[in-house]
């Protein structure tokens, strides 16, 4: 499931579960703020994988280099997948 399916879901599923019935425009808005907090989120937890990478690694520090480098990488591509999402941002 991509991230937008995943926010598209969620709105629905928050819209079902508040009984609400919005407009296609209200909808799309709500879907990009749910988009951002995943993006968000994700952004926090890759931070946490590279601290937590860094100090396991510490005395291999090439090692958590080379993982941190990779998780940034991860992160690019979904920032750069978010940004082609139209919404408003």
């Amino acid at each position: 499931m991509s991230l937008k399916d995943c926010a598209e879901q969620a709105s629905r599923e928050a819209q079902d579960s508040l009984g609400l019935s919005l407009s296609r425009e209200d909808a799309d808005k709500l879907t990009a703020v749910i988009e951002r907090a995943i993006v968000e989120a994700v952004r926090m937890s890759c931070e946490s994988s590279k601290m937590a990478a860094s100090s396991v690694l510490e005395a291999e520090s090439d090692k958590a280099h080379k993982i941190a480098r990779r998780i940034h990488q991860e992160q690019d591509v979904l920032v750069a997948n978010l940004s082609r999402i139209p919404g408003d941002r």
